[in-house]
């Protein structure tokens, strides 16, 4: 009876066994799961057979040693399924930085509707007034990065933007840097808040072809975004805030007015695409 029991035993156990290599310089060999009793080694490199399925939650694996079932360290051994399951975990981990540290970049167009402030004695036209609208055309590139464990977002623009209104016109190159917090936050829906400055390192302005001058400026601005993601890797944005910007200029001497110094404040807004890397 005992003979044919470990026959079972042993035909289950080849019939699911593996191929595993030793990786320590000597791999101890028990005869029991508790470990109690070595009874010898096997040396470096010796490629064995062994169960498939581990014992002693994890810790063990069975193998055969003279017709009589033996156990060996896990950790002793080097098998094809640990290789595969090293390659998944590292998939996962890659997997899970991008989920963490989600970086996405992208396009957009902007809109800026604002009235004009200016100081009427230092203005050398007459037919600008603080309550003209003007309207702001733009188009830039966005980067953003967040994380997936917390609920701010970074966002860098580069803006290019310009309006003509009666016989003003003007231009700017801007950069901001936005601190955003997403107030609602799911898988493919995000809903956050922000607010930024802005620099511009470059303005220009003109006046009824008369003539045409650069300066520089800056700004400020907060509001509210929407993302919509689609399969984690394309997005469309959505904001809309207010902002306020100040530009510098020094004016031909034939105008009698050294600096022009206007501001614009109102609401604007942006559409985009972006793709996450």
């Amino acid at each position: 009876m005992n003979k044919i029991l470990i026959l079972l035993l042993l035909s289950g156990t080849l019939s699911a066994a593996q191929w595993a290599t030793v990786t320590v310089d000597k791999a101890v060999v028990y005869s029991d799961t508790e470990m109690s009793s070595p009874i010898g080694f096997i040396k470096k490199g010796k490629r064995i057979r062994v169960g498939s399925k581990s014992r002693r939650g994890g810790r063990l694996y069975p193998l055969v040693i003279k017709k009589k079932i033996a156990y060996i360290k896990v950790d002793s051994v080097s098998t094809s399924n640990k290789l595969v399951n090293l390659q998944s975990a590292n998939i996962r981990v890659r997997n899970s930085d991008i989920l963490k540290n989600e970086k996405r970049v992208g396009v957009f167009y902007s809109g800026y509707a604002s009235f004009i402030g200016i100081d009427q004695e230092a203005s050398f036209s007459n037919d600008t007034y603080s309550d003209d609208l003007f309207y702001f055309n733009g188009f830039g590139l966005r980067g953003y990065l967040s994380k997936e464990s917390s609920r701010t977002t970074w966002r860098v623009s580069l803006e290019s933007s310009s309006t003509s209104t009666l016989k003003n016109e003007f231009y700017f190159l801007g950069l901001s840097a936005d601190y955003a917090y997403d107030l609602v936050k799911f898988d493919n829906y995000v809903f956050r808040g922000y607010a930024g400055l802005e620099v511009i390192p470059f303005a220009q302005y003109s006046y009824d072809d008369l003539f045409t001058v650069n300066g520089y400026g800056g700004g400020l601005r907060a509001g509210l975004e929407m993302e919509i993601k689609f399969q984690n890797s394309f997005g469309f944005h959505v904001d809309s805030g207010y902002g306020y910007k100040k530009l510098f200029f020094i004016l031909p001497e034939s105008t009698n007015i050294n600096e022009y110094n206007p501001s614009f404040n109102g609401v604007n807004f942006s559409a985009s695409l972006s793709y996450a890397y």
